[in-house]
């Protein structure tokens, strides 16, 4: 996930500014190269940029929660919306009502389809495909937010730790389409396979 200088910034104020920095790593410039990584743009933020793993923000976030106060493997089935709250029912029977909701419960959001029927999912004709590697890029994208379009796909990489990079492919593809497991790793080699080979090096 990346972080800008704004929610750093709450962070402090809720205590957790330190504990944050440790575990994210700091994207010092953004690149933007060609396959080959030739640099057609190199852009140095004016403010602070980070990555980390969602798992660690997750981690960091939690901090300043009582234990008791997280529940995990509740899977919600119903919301319903009434004077004095908004009941969230899940399923086992589990049932709280609040005040106040939050919902961040992704692109099939129960939520969101029990309170906007109408709002469909769009679908952007992408295909994305991303992943974690234990191997950092060469430098100076060692430390950098690198983007690259070129020969009508996309490829994104960070660092995401000491030693990992979190890389994205993406492709213009129709809905409905699925990939083969066994033939997966092979099948994104041949699509980039005219990329710089450190780039192939991270699939």
């Amino acid at each position: 996930i990346g972080i800008t200088e704004s929610p750093v910034k709450i962070m402090g104020w809720l205590g957790l500014e330190g504990s944050f920095r440790k575990k994210a790593v700091s994207v010092g410039e953004v690149f933007m190269p060609d396959k080959n990584l030739n640099i057609r743009r190199r852009i140095r933020p004016s403010s602070e940029l980070f990555c980390i793993h969602r798992a660690k923000l997750i981690d960091v976030l939690k901090e300043k929660l009582p234990a008791n106060n997280i529940h995990l493997s509740m899977e919600l089935k119903d919301v319903q919306v009434s004077d004095i709250g908004t009941k969230l029912i899940f399923d086992g029977d589990g049932v709280e009502t609040n005040g106040c909701v939050v919902a961040a419960d992704g692109i099939q959001s129960v939520v969101r389809r029990k309170l906007l029927p109408d709002i469909s999912v769009r679908y952007i004709n992408q295909v994305v495909w991303r992943g974690i590697s234990p191997v950092r890029l060469p430098k100076p994208f060692d430390s950098g937010y690198l983007e690259i379009w070129d020969e009508g796909l996309r490829f994104l990489a960070i660092p995401i730790s000491e030693g990992h990079t979190f890389w994205l492919g993406v492709e213009r593809a129709v809905p409905g389409g699925q990939d083969n497991p066994s033939t997966l790793i092979d099948g994104l080699l041949e699509r980039f396979r005219n990329f710089h080979p450190a780039l192939l090096e991270l699939i």
